[in-house]
C-alpha cells in the first residue's frame, strides 16, 4: 500500500513538472497573409464604372481601430488592374480615382481610392477583372455575366404612362432580364411643399417606398414573367408614416419615379449569405467569387421609369384618403 502511494505521488509530481514546463500561451492569430478584397458591380446603363479594392489583414502590433484610421492600412499602392471582355479578350485599363469623398467615421476618410474604367457594357458579354500586385506577384481574378433590362408592363411602362390609384391594388408586372437572379422595386413620391400663407415658396421633396424586395427569378436566361399585386393601402400608410402633419404647410404631388434593380446570380448569392442569422447558431458561411481574394465582382441593372404622373382621378383618391388628409395635399 505504501509502495502504491509512493508511485501515485511520483506520477503526480511528474505531471506537475510537465504541465509547469509547457508554454500555455495561445496564439489566436494565424500567420500573416495579405488579403485583397474586391467590390465591383458592373451596370450596363453606366458609361463609367467604379471598383473598390482594399487590403485586409490582422496586424499583431496594431489594434483594429488604430489600423482602420490609417489610409495605408486600407489601400494597396502597387496594383495593376484591368477588366477584360472575355469573348474577344479586349482589355480596359483601370485608373485610380480619388474624387469621391468618403464620409467621416471609424475608417480613414482622408483618401477614398477607387479604380475606374470607361466603356459601354453589353449584356451579351462576360467580363473578368485581373488584379496584380507588383511587389509580391499576387494575382487576383473574378468574372461576371452582365444583367439585361427587364420588360416592364405595370405599374407604368414609360414616362408617358400614368399611375392608377383608383383600384384597390397596385400591380407590378414585368419579365426578367437576361442573367438576372432577383429584383428589388422602389417608387419615389415626388411632391412640392410650401407654407399655406406663401404658395410661391416651394420646396421639392421626395420619399422612397420599397415596393418589392428580393423577388427571385429562378431562371437566369431572362423572360420570366413576374406578377405582384400590392394593396394600395400599403402605399397610403407608407406616405402617412414618412410625412409629418403640419397645419401651416400645404403639399402637392408632382410625379413618381419607379426603379427596378436587377442583380446577377453571384450578387444574389452574396447578399443571401451575408444576411444576419436569426437562429441560435450565429456562424455564417462565407461567399466570394474572387479567386485568391475576397469580396464580390458581379453585375446589376438599374432601370428607371421617371416622372410618371398620377391621373386626375388618382389624385382625388390620394388626397381624400383618411391616412393622407392630415398631410394637406391639394391640387
Amino acid at each position: 500500500m505504501k509502495h502504491a502511494r509512493k508511485l501515485l505521488l511520483s506520477a503526480l509530481g511528474g505531471l506537475f513538472f510537465f504541465v509547469s514546463a509547457c508554454d500555455n500561451t495561445v496564439d489566436i492569430n494565424a500567420p500573416w497573409k495579405e488579403v485583397l478584397v474586391v467590390y465591383g458591380l458592373l451596370n450596363p446603363t453606366d458609361s463609367v464604372h467604379y471598383i473598390k479594392i482594399n487590403k485586409a489583414f490582422l496586424n499583431e502590433k496594431t489594434g483594429a481601430l488604430e489600423a482602420a484610421a490609417t489610409s495605408d492600412s486600407l489601400y494597396f499602392n502597387d496594383l495593376e488592374v484591368k477588366v477584360i471582355r472575355v469573348e474577344d479578350n479586349v482589355a480596359f485599363t483601370c485608373l485610380q480615382d480619388n474624387s469621391i469623398r468618403k464620409d467621416s467615421g471609424l475608417f480613414a476618410y482622408d483618401r477614398n481610392t477607387l479604380w475606374t474604367f470607361r466603356t459601354r457594357l453589353s449584356q451579351f458579354n462576360s467580363y473578368r477583372i485581373d488584379i496584380t500586385r507588383r511587389s509580391t506577384g499576387l494575382k487576383v481574378t473574378a468574372q461576371t455575366t452582365i444583367c439585361g433590362p427587364a420588360s416592364v408592363l405595370a405599374p407604368a411602362q414609360d414616362t408617358f404612362s400614368t399611375l392608377n390609384l383608383q383600384l384597390e391594388n397596385i400591380p407590378v408586372i414585368y419579365s426578367s432580364g437576361q442573367n438576372t437572379g432577383a429584383y428589388d422595386v422602389q417608387m419615389d413620391l415626388v411632391y412640392d411643399e410650401f407654407p399655406a400663407a406663401d404658395t410661391f415658396n416651394k420646396t421639392r421633396k421626395s420619399i422612397t417606398w420599397n415596393m418589392l424586395r428580393d423577388q427571385r427569378t429562378n431562371f437566369f436566361g431572362g423572360g420570366v414573367r413576374l406578377t405582384n399585386i400590392i394593396p394600395r393601402t400599403a402605399f397610403f400608410q407608407f406616405v402617412a408614416a414618412r410625412i409629418s402633419a403640419d397645419p401651416l404647410l400645404r403639399r402637392r404631388v408632382q410625379h413618381v419615379n419607379i426603379r427596378f434593380y436587377g442583380g446577377a446570380p453571384q450578387l444574389v448569392d452574396y447578399i443571401s449569405v451575408s444576411e444576419p442569422s436569426i437562429g441560435i447558431v450565429q456562424k455564417q458561411a462565407d461567399y466570394t467569387n474572387v479567386t485568391n481574394g475576397l469580396g464580390i465582382f458581379s453585375s446589376r441593372y438599374i432601370q428607371t421609369i421617371p416622372r410618371v404622373k398620377l391621373d386626375q382621378n388618382s389624385k382625388l383618391v390620394f388626397n381624400a384618403r383618411p391616412e393622407i388628409k392630415p398631410l394637406n395635399f391639394i391640387f
